[in-house]
């Protein structure tokens, strides 16, 4: 008679057979996915052409960190309801498959509406804006869950680095592309005049998460022989709980990351203290979109392999300690030179392109496939107050100024590298990973 043990062994080679057979054509649908994702996350960039759009409908430095604490915390709220509905499910794709059709069918809509009334009604498209942008990160906070629960699966430990860094190359090389076309259209207001600029730029970020839903829909999904058990609710929060309680590493990993997010109080103000303190034109949006993306493309190619051969850890310290370079970059800069400010992207996207691929690799080694669901929404749902730091950050540029809030971004920045030292090399054999199995959580 055969043990649960042994038909547990056996799934788990037939699930590693399924995964390496397969594991070539998820790599390159994963990578056309990942690559159109990030080209329509630039035509929409929240670091440059949102608040530069939010401006434009209305001058108030507080709206501009409202809009973006709207588009990252509808995000984080959706995530846990998310993982109890995902997480014994045997397939998440088809999950996420509905979150990237609300998501570019809500920028099919703002880029439309934005073109027709964009100068007639522009209190209705800041109202419908947030509106969609709302539901947009909703949706996201969904496909979050199920695609770090797909990628877990379908792409083995060690070749995650070389997985995000590729996915984030080419899809920052296709984004320069993109944002020299913003440039462009920001500049020829004889051709493009306000609102049909940013109407075509939303569109282009629509038409390119099109493209994006058919590479993970192509995606061939393993069944992990084993997964989350069913709960009712209140079970599945207790055990989201125990989760928390249970694992020092964990809690520490998300105190590392509300600290370190808080660069985020500065992110929308950059562009914003170019334009008004620094003189720096409109048009420079483009250049700036560009540097971001010139420096991911460098971050991408030396953090995954950092990742991949050294740890996540590593990748997290080091990225962490670079925080601190983005806002000082900003404070050095001198007036009118569009040029030299682009320095300020250049570090924000290789240092971000470092954040994304340490935590989100770093995570999925923390987390056993019965808990993998809920620790990715826990991570998420943890971090929701990291979706008003911008709203603090408009707040104190409006009391104080754009410069004392970057360097308030520096000293936060120091404090999260002090902690992120602190987190444990998930591949040494002595570090817990959280798990349901071990008993100590049920």
């Amino acid at each position: 008679m055969t043990t649960p043990s042994a038909e547990l062994e056996t799934e788990k080679t037939q699930f590693d057979a399924f995964v390496e057979k397969n594991f070539v054509h998820n790599f390159l649908s994963g990578v056309v996915h990942g690559t159109f994702f990030q080209l329509s996350s630039a035509f929409a960039s929240p670091s440059t052409v949102l608040p530069a759009f939010i401006n434009t409908l209305t001058g108030s430095k507080a709206m501009v960190g409202l809009v973006m604490a709207i588009a990252a915390g509808g995000g984080y709220a959706a995530q846990l309801p998310s993982a109890k509905f995902l997480e014994p499910k045997p397939y998440k794709r088809p999950a996420l498959m509905v979150a990237i059709s609300i998501r570019l069918v809500s920028w099919f809509l703002i880029a439309g509406m934005t073109y027709l009334w964009g100068v007639s009604h522009p209190q209705l498209i800041l109202g419908v804006f947030v509106g969609l942008l709302s539901i947009f990160s909703m949706a996201g906070g969904l496909g979050s869950v199920a695609y770090g629960d797909v990628i877990a699966k379908a792409i083995p430990t060690r070749r995650r680095g070389r997985f995000a860094g590729t996915r984030y190359l080419l899809g920052s090389l296709l984004a320069i592309g993109a944002g020299f076309l913003v440039r462009w259209i920001l500049q020829r207001d004889d051709l493009f005049p306000y609102p049909a600029n940013f109407a075509l730029i939303f569109f282009g970020s629509a038409v390119s998460l099109s493209i994006a839903f058919f590479g993970f829909w192509s995606i061939r999904e393993p069944v992990d022989p084993v997964r989350g058990e069913t709960l009712c609710y209140r079970a599945f929060l207790r055990q989201a709980k125990a989760l928390w309680s249970h694992y020092d590493n964990f809690r520490l990993f998300i105190f590392n990351q509300l600290i370190s997010e808080a660069f985020q109080i500065s992110i929308p103000f950059y562009v914003l203290y170019a334009k008004h303190d620094l003189h720096i034109s409109t048009a420079s949006v483009g250049l700036f979109i560009i540097g971001q993306l010139l420096g991911g493309v460098a971050g991408n190619l030396f953090w995954g392999f950092l990742g991949d051969h050294h740890g996540n850890k590593l990748v997290i310290v080091i990225s962490s300690l670079l925080l601190l370079t983005i806002p000082l970059a900003a404070l050095l800069a001198p007036a009118g030179m569009g040029l030299i400010f682009v320095t300020v992207y250049l570090l924000m996207g290789f240092v971000i392109a470092g954040r994304r691929i340490g935590y989100g690799n770093y995570l999925l080694e923390i987390t056993a496939p019965d808990v993998r669901s809920t620790c990715i929404a826990l991570n998420g749902t943890l971090l929701i107050p990291t979706a008003f730091y911008p709203i603090i950050g408009g707040i104190l540029a409006s009391i104080f100024s754009y410069r004392s809030l970057f360097w308030l971004t520096v000293l936060l920045a120091l404090l999260a590298f002090v902690i992120s030292w602190l987190l444990r090399e998930p591949r040494l054999a002595s570090m817990p990973v959280c798990t349901a199995r071990d008993g100590g959580i049920q």
